[in-house]
C-alpha cells in the first residue's frame, strides 16, 4: 500500500510543479469582464458602431433609409468597403 500510495502522491506533486499557472486576461479601464457582461436580458439599440484602437469608426450595425437592417464595414479613411443587409449586398461600384 505504501508504494502506491507514494506513487499517486508522487505523480499528483509532479503533475502540479509541471503545469504552468493559468493565464487571465488584463482588463483595461472602462472595460466590463465579459462575465459581468452576460446577461439574460436582450441588449437593444437602433445601432451599434465599432471602433478600432484609434477611435476611427470600422463597423456599422443599423438601418438604412427605407428601415432595413444593414451591416457596413469602413477602411481607415472612412470610405465604406463592405455592405450587406436585407437585401442582396450592393457592388462596390455602386455605393
Amino acid at each position: 500500500m505504501a508504494p502506491a500510495l507514494l506513487g499517486v502522491t508522487g505523480g499528483f506533486v509532479g503533475g502540479r510543479l509541471s503545469s504552468p499557472p493559468p493565464v487571465h486576461a488584463q482588463v483595461r479601464p472602462g472595460v466590463i469582464p465579459l462575465q459581468r457582461a452576460i446577461s439574460a436580458a436582450p441588449v437593444e439599440a437602433r445601432g451599434f458602431v465599432l471602433m478600432d484602437e484609434h477611435g476611427l469608426k470600422r463597423g456599422e450595425l443599423g438601418f438604412n433609409g427605407r428601415g432595413q437592417p444593414t451591416l457596413r464595414f469602413f477602411d481607415e479613411s472612412g470610405k465604406v468597403v463592405w455592405t450587406g443587409g436585407a437585401v442582396t449586398p450592393l457592388p462596390l461600384a455602386q455605393r
